[in-house]
């Protein structure tokens, strides 16, 4: 009997993560890597505000916020967390915030006009 219990509990289980995953597949989908991650630096500016919380205390604030804030909870588990959610990984952001920031220069650059015939600077 227990041997049944446990297959049906295991069974449970990899039903309920599949949904999981489905559901985290369908959430990135709705997302363009661009997008993704304006609202995981968004997400990241407000972790700051909040005083740097763990993800449950962060979750509980963000559900507190009117929605002018422009935050949801379930935004919150875009961020980069370390391992037991305690704290938020500052160097993954930074690399993220700062690719971004690089891809941007360089479509911009790769989108001005070429041998515009002057080589000043004057945007």
């Amino acid at each position: 009997r227990r041997e049944r219990e446990q297959a049906a509990k295991e069974k449970h289980n990899a039903r309920m993560q599949r949904v999981r995953e489905r559901e985290e597949q369908k959430a990135l989908a709705n997302y363009s890597l661009d997008e993704a991650n304006k609202q995981r630096e968004k997400c990241y500016i407000w972790y700051s505000r909040l005083g740097q919380p763990n993800k449950r205390k962060m979750k509980e604030l963000v559900a507190k916020l009117p929605p002018s804030c422009d935050i949801t909870v379930e935004e919150i588990d875009f961020l980069p967390w370390l391992p037991g959610d305690y704290v938020c990984d500052v160097r993954q952001m930074t690399k993220l915030i700062t690719s971004d920031e690089l891809t941007a220069l360089v479509k911009k650059n790769q989108s001005r006009p070429k041998n515009s015939g002057s080589e000043s600077d004057s945007e």
